[in-house]
């Protein structure tokens, strides 16, 4: 019995995680979002347990520093919707043209961010992302 619902489980967490849009991505790469805008987001330091400064550089076509859209970030873990949940929006540093926003990880495990990218107060663009803590 035991291997039955073990079997039953691990089915339907593969078949969650097949529908699931998401990317493992690594941290610090250049992501595409069209032909007028890319965005490279690490965070400042490790992210670890406690507040992390996510950092977001949104560039133009030509690769240069802007700050032309709106972002907001919505952070969660899958396994507890609902429960450590946070929606924050980014402040632009003046003075590098960095996106920045103050996440909170109050446990270890997996967490989900949703980068949102507004223009003109439309959504533009949503990148979805895991990260493990």
């Amino acid at each position: 019995m035991k291997r039955l619902l073990l079997a039953v489980f691990l089915f339907t967490m593969a078949a969650v995680a097949a529908f699931a849009q998401t990317s493992v991505i690594e941290l610090g790469r250049k992501i595409k979002i069209d032909d007028n805008y890319s965005y490279i987001f690490e965070f400042a330091e490790r992210a670890k347990l406690g507040p992390a400064t996510l950092r977001v550089e949104l560039l133009d076509k030509d690769g240069k520093k802007t700050n032309d859209l709106s972002i907001t970030v919505y952070s969660y873990m899958p396994s507890m919707k609902g429960h450590h949940d946070e929606n924050r929006i980014f402040s632009v540093n003046k003075s590098n043209q960095n996106y920045l926003a103050l996440i909170n990880f109050v446990m270890r495990g997996q967490y989900r961010l949703e980068i949102n990218f507004f223009k003109e107060g439309k959504l533009y663009h949503t990148g979805i992302y895991d990260i493990k803590i």
